[in-house]
C-alpha cells in the first residue's frame, strides 16, 4: 500500500451538541466521522451549518483545532442539539442549523467518496445538495443508514441507498430495514440497491461484511463498554477506508472493528486511536 494516494473524502451534515445530563458534548456523525477519517490516513472535509450563537462559534473553534478542513455555513437557525436519554436514544432539536448544510458552488476537484446519512435529509434543501454533489463530485458514494425516530421514513431510506453504493446499519437499523423492504438477506438487499459493499454492525459481537458474494464476519476483542458515543463513526471510518486502500476484506473488517471497540470503551467520541489501529492503513 506504500505510495497510495490520500483518500479524498467529502462528509456532508449535521454538527449536533449532545447534551447529557445538561452537559454539552460537541459530535453529529458527520463531524466525528471526519474527525476519525483524518486519524486513519484518509483527508476529510466537512460540510456543514451551525448557528449565530455560542455553541457555533465554540463548534467552528474546535473544529479549526482538530485540523478538518471545512465549509460551515452560518444559520438563522439555532446550532442543532439532542438531549440523550439514559435508554441511550435522542431527543433531536429540529429544525436546526444543520437542516440547512449550502454545498459550495464551486466544489474544488473530485473526491474519492461522499459520506451522508439518513438524519441530514430530514430538509428537502440538504436532500437537493446531496443529490448535486452525488451527480458531480464523487466516486464512491457512502450511506450510514443512521435511523433516529422520527425522522426518517421508507421514501427516505430507499433514495439514500440509491444514490450509494457502499452502506452500514447497526443490527437494530437492520432490523428495521428489513421490515420495511420485505427482505431478509443482505445479498437480495445489496442487489436490490446495488450495493458494492455492505456491513452490520452488531456492538460486543463485531460486525459482518458483504462484498462480492461473500460474508466476512470480525468479533474484537471483549472490552467493558465505558460510552458506544462515536463508536460506529470510527467504524465507518475504517471500514471505508479499507475499502479504498484496496486490502484484503477481512483486514478492513478488523480495522473498523478494533476502531469502533476503542472508541466505545473510553469516555467521549473525538479521542485519538491508538498508534496500533492508525497504522494498519499506511496512506
Amino acid at each position: 500500500m506504500i505510495g497510495v494516494m490520500k483518500p479524498k473524502i467529502l462528509s456532508y451534515g449535521e454538527i449536533i451538541f449532545d447534551l447529557i445530563e445538561g452537559r454539552p458534548f460537541l459530535g453529529g456523525a458527520p463531524l466525528n466521522f471526519a474527525w476519525f477519517v483524518n486519524q486513519l490516513g484518509g483527508q476529510a472535509t466537512l460540510f456543514s451549518a451551525v448557528g449565530n450563537d455560542a455553541m457555533g462559534s465554540e463548534a467552528i473553534s474546535r473544529i479549526e483545532d482538530y485540523g478538518i478542513d471545512n465549509h460551515i455555513n452560518f444559520s438563522n437557525q439555532p446550532t442543532g442539539t439532542a438531549i440523550v436519554n439514559s435508554d441511550g436514544r435522542f431527543d433531536i432539536s429540529y429544525p436546526a442549523a444543520w437542516s440547512e448544510v449550502a454545498a459550495p458552488k464551486s466544489v474544488d476537484g473530485l473526491y474519492d467518496l461522499l459520506y451522508f446519512g439518513t438524519l441530514a435529509q430530514t430538509s428537502p434543501f440538504n436532500s437537493s445538495q446531496i443529490v448535486d454533489l452525488v451527480e458531480n463530485t464523487v466516486t464512491n458514494v457512502f450511506i450510514d443508514v443512521n435511523l433516529r425516530y422520527p425522522f426518517y421514513s421508507k421514501e427516505l431510506i430507499s433514495n439514500s441507498l440509491e444514490m450509494a453504493n457502499i452502506a452500514k446499519v447497526n443490527l437494530e437499523e437492520w432490523r428495521e430495514i428489513k421490515l420495511l423492504f420485505s427482505i431478509e438477506d443482505p445479498f437480495v438487499f445489496m442487489d436490490r440497491f446495488n450495493l458494492t459493499h455492505f456491513a452490520i454492525t452488531m456492538g460486543p459481537e463485531g460486525a459482518s461484511f458483504f462484498c462480492d458474494g461473500q460474508e466476512f464476519r470480525y468479533k474484537p476483542k471483549k472490552i467493558i463498554e465505558v460510552d458506544p458515543t462515536g463508536a460506529g463513526d470510527a467504524f465507518s471510518a475504517g471500514f471505508v477506508l479499507g475499502i479504498l486502500s484496496g486490502i484484503p476484506e477481512m483486514e478492513a473488517l478488523k480495522v473498523a472493528c478494533e476502531a469502533g471497540a476503542f472508541v466505545a470503551g473510553n469516555e467521549g467520541a473525538h479521542m485519538k486511536l491508538p498508534k496500533a489501529i492508525r497504522t494498519q492503513l499506511c496512506f
